[in-house]
């Protein structure tokens, strides 16, 4: 009931953050450019270079949609964002 998880996306990574009481906290991170994210009705997992993480596995259906759609828009966005290489 007091577990946790936190997602944190940046330009250079994607960090979860999962922790539980009287469980050591883990960490997985993620390279953005090449970040897949998969979601149906039970599962909402992000993975990279064989490297797979599911996420909120608490939320509901709806909920790991709506928040795959959300995190699928800001990876585009990062893409997209100039490199500020000329």
């Amino acid at each position: 009931a007091k577990a946790w998880e936190r997602v944190r996306l940046t330009p250079d990574t994607l960090t979860v953050e999962r922790g539980a009481p009287g469980r050591p906290t883990r960490i997985w991170n993620f390279q953005p450019y090449w970040l897949r994210v998969e979601a149906d009705d039970k599962h909402l997992t992000i993975a990279s270079h064989g490297k797979r993480c599911e996420l909120m596995p608490f939320l509901s259906a709806g909920e790991r949609r709506d928040f795959a759609v959300r995190l699928k828009a800001a990876l585009a966005r990062i893409k997209e964002a100039p490199t500020g290489i000329p």
